[in-house]
């Protein structure tokens, strides 16, 4: 089995607002779905479960109830978080625009609290680059 990866800020957002209170669930069901094979052979497992369980058995009642619930889950999702994979280049350029304004403008009230306006702000040291000397 793989190294466990850090599990990514949306994802926990989106474990919080569903109510979860444990985030090993997340985890968890990450490393069950790598175990199984990912995603799609998960599907394949469970649609081999489904077919070979009696019809108005129990066995497909949870599997179709599964199947819908996790439906509803990503659907709920999907209307809440905004995937980048769905912005176009125009959009993320005007989100790149608004991000790049936000700065300059904390870069802006910061100068002016420290009596410094007109002067040119030292940039900040995330941006510093180690190359190059002051």
């Amino acid at each position: 089995m793989g190294k466990a990866r850090k599990v990514p800020a949306r994802v926990m957002r989106a474990i919080q607002d569903a109510g979860v209170q444990v985030p090993q669930v997340a985890e968890l069901v990450s490393h069950f779905v790598a175990a199984a094979g990912g995603p799609r052979a998960m599907a394949k497992m469970m649609m081999q479960e489904y077919l070979h369980a009696k019809p108005g058995s129990i066995i497909r009642q949870r599997l179709l109830d599964s199947v819908l619930r996790l439906m509803n889950f990503a659907n709920q999702q999907i209307q809440t978080v905004d995937e980048i994979d769905l912005l176009s280049e125009d959009d993320l350029k005007v989100q790149l625009e608004e991000l790049v304004g936000e700065i300059d403008a904390t870069q802006e009230q910061e100068a002016d609290a420290a009596g410094g306006a007109g002067a040119d702000p030292e940039p900040p040291a995330w941006l510093a680059r180690p190359d190059r000397e002051a």
